[in-house]
């Protein structure tokens, strides 16, 4: 008489299962580190033609350019 699983393997086999899945669902999660100098951004950098840079505020749009909250550009038409 051959068994094909014992009461043992199928509890390895969901456990195995499990910390599988378990691993799979944890490994996309970013790190959250904050910026050097503070978390507050001071605005998105614009250079001018003599190579001046100044910061505008977030929510300026030029072009299909978006200031974002987060002080970088972005690019686009549905940039909320």
């Amino acid at each position: 008489m051959a068994r094909t699983f014992s009461t043992f393997k199928r509890s390895a086999l969901a456990g195995l299962s499990a910390v599988a899945i378990l691993g799979a669902a944890l490994a996309p999660i970013p790190a959250f580190a904050q910026p050097i100098g503070g978390t507050t951004p001071q605005g998105c950098p614009v250079v001018d033609e003599h190579g001046n840079v100044s910061h505008v505020a977030p929510g300026t749009v030029i072009g299909l350019f978006h200031c974002g909250a987060d002080g970088e550009w972005h690019f686009g038409w549905l940039v909320s």
